[in-house]
């Protein structure tokens, strides 16, 4: 909770929350004629479905005082929502502005004594929960005059062509509102910042209570061995402590660390040379040290020792991982482990949680981040050019040949076998082709909509029947498997729909054709949609006043997961907690359904 003041000096605790369906009429109840003049007309419950994100600030006692609506593309028909990028670099100077790092205000109201309070607590807020995030635009066919408040926020575009097109083009940038915390080497003097956050919480080990532990741990500096800070006006608001020496051998003879590799590196040891007094011996002595002395091992990895942070920042836990990597050149992994019991905090939701081997029963959980995944994401629709490196990236997967059939189809036609609109899209990090989707126009939808429940996660009539698609195949590669969310909200926005369905069928049944690696990262990212319990028919009884066939007859059974516009801006928590259900039984089953819905 934060206190903000009125523009008339009166105080109120306020909270910055997911906005809601319900919140629609209130919302729709604080559009001004200037909100109209910039945004133009808005129907508030579209626009709260197909938001990226929309977020009100409200009182303690549930008043709406403001609200605001972002997008990944620009207002209206101004730019087609695929091209944004390419049209601001033509006639604005946008600088640093990608689909990653960008988000579009599409509406922002707020009570009249409220507004630039409002404006400011809900920027503050989103940059703070968005790591990415670094640029709000206001891009608008709408050439309307700004509230002050929103004045005093956005500053135009300087644009780059004359004329130049017709629109309202405004930038508001994080260093303004919530500044990313400066990450350093941490000194004896940061002691009395750090001390407190160790008193108030301990998210990875209790350190020791002797006098001078900490400053004693910070002197330790060494090439293998170092601690660091966040700071924030000048204040230790964070330390880690990270080493090399990694107990490596345990974690690989407890954890699936087969996808990982390079974690150990091998050395070749160097010998000095000593004369030989023939070229037999000199053979001889080489197969000799070859045999004797095999390659030396350098461990690729270093751990996560100590972790505190304060609760008010640590949404920006994740800027400790660019400055570890520095400190640790050599080094492309990083690891942590936590008790099994403990909560996931922030920190953890950019590292990949590695699976324990069945037969092991390790007492913490292993979580992992490789140097790759400080690299800037970007998706693009797949080219021919890239047939060579997707082969490459999949060649070990199952049901490989599959997804090669469906690009190359792709490439050839842009349809399936069945003449169905295929298309797909590839992640690169850098120059490195990282990943594929490739998604068909679902042709079933009024079928799912009528044996799922859909309708509990979106409002069915705000979606065009050309929005939804069916994921196919959905590739990433491990080391980036965090960016899962990235991937799959460029390729809604780069697709032009608003929901992906993933059907999973039993792995015996002939329809079970998708190449999915890895199966928990997509449903990370997506909601199980449970089936709807069915009227049975008498078709024969009812005849031309029977449903549809495309309704009722049978279809193989399949699991079914959503991913929406919303839900890709949607933070989800592992709860790692075992629960053991004793007997199969229908409210067994029942109960697994409510608990997977969470």
């Amino acid at each position: 909770m934060q206190t903000v003041t009125s523009d008339s000096a009166r105080e109120e605790t306020v909270t910055v929350r997911r906005s809601e369906s319900a919140d629609a009429e209130e919302i729709d109840g604080l559009i001004s004629p200037s909100a109209q003049a910039v945004f133009g007309r808005v129907n508030v419950i579209h626009l709260l479905e197909k938001a990226n994100l929309a977020v009100t600030l409200t009182n303690e006692k549930g008043d709406i005082l403001g609200h605001a609506s972002f997008f990944d593309h620009p207002i209206g028909d101004l730019v087609d929502q695929t091209q944004w990028e390419a049209f601001m670099q033509e006639h604005f100077s946008v600088g640093q502005c990608t689909p990653f790092n960008t988000l579009f205000l599409h509406l922002f109201v707020a009570r009249p004594n409220f507004t630039t309070a409002s404006v400011k607590e809900i920027m503050r807020a989103i940059f703070n929960a968005i790591a990415e995030l670094e640029y709000v635009c206001l891009l608008s066919p709408h050439v309307g005059s700004l509230e002050p408040a929103l004045d005093e926020i956005f500053e135009p575009l300087e644009r780059v062509t004359d004329p130049g097109p017709q629109c309202l083009a405004l930038i508001c940038h994080r260093k303004a509102h919530c500044p990313r915390p400066i990450v350093r080497a941490a000194r004896v003097e940061d002691h009395n910042d750090i001390i407190p956050l160790f008193d108030e919480q301990t998210n990875l080990l209790s350190i020791s209570h002797q006098p001078f532990f900490l400053a004693a741990l910070i002197e330790a500096e060494a090439e293998e061995h170092h601690t660091a800070v966040c700071e924030i006006n000048g204040v230790a608001v964070g330390f880690i402590c990270a080493s090399a020496d990694v107990n490596l051998k345990w974690l690989l003879g407890r954890f699936e660390l087969s996808e990982f590799d390079g974690l150990i590196r091998e050395q070749k040891t160097k010998h000095h040379k000593v004369p030989a007094q023939s070229d037999e011996d000199e053979h001889r002595r080489a197969a000799e040290q070859e045999e004797a002395q095999p390659a030396s091992e350098k461990f690729n990895t270093f751990c996560i020792q100590i972790f505190v942070i304060d609760k008010n920042y640590e949404l920006r836990s994740a800027d400790f991982i660019p400055f570890l990597f520095q400190v640790f050149p050599d080094q492309n992994f990083c690891v942590i482990t936590v008790p099994n019991l403990s909560t996931e905090f922030p920190l953890l939701q950019n590292f990949i949680r590695v699976p324990s081997i069945p037969t092991s029963l390790p007492q913490h959980e292993l979580y992992i981040f490789h140097r790759d995944g400080i690299r800037s994401l970007s998706v693009r629709p797949a080219v021919a050019l890239d047939r060579s490196a997707v082969s490459a990236l999949v060649k070990d997967l199952s049901l490989n040949e599959s997804l090669l059939q469906d690009l190359d189809r792709y490439y050839e036609t842009g349809c399936d076998q069945d003449a169905v609109p295929l298309q797909a899209f590839v992640a690169q990090a850098e120059a490195e082709l990282v990943g594929i989707v490739i998604i068909k126009d679902e042709q079933d939808i009024e079928y799912i909509r009528a044996h799922y429940n859909i309708e509990s996660f979106i409002y069915f009539s705000h979606h065009g029947y050309d929005e939804h698609a069916q994921i196919l195949h959905f590739v990433l590669k491990t080391t980036v498997q965090h960016f899962s969310k990235n991937f799959f909200k460029e390729v809604l926005r780069q697709a032009r729909k608003s929901c992906l369905y993933l059907r999973i069928y039993p792995p015996y049944h002939s329809q079970e054709n998708s190449c999915v690696h890895h199966l928990h990262y997509v449903l990370n990212c997506a909601v199980p949609v449970c089936p709807r319990r069915q009227i049975i028919y008498p078709l024969e009884e009812l005849g031309i006043n029977a449903p549809s066939r495309r309704l009722t007859e049978d279809q193989a059974p399949f699991a079914l997961s959503l991913v929406s516009r919303k839900l890709t801006m949607e933070p989800k928590v592992t709860i790692n907690t075992r629960i053991v259900l004793v007997g199969a039984s229908d409210t067994g089953l029942a109960f697994l359904e409510v608990l997977c819905s969470w």
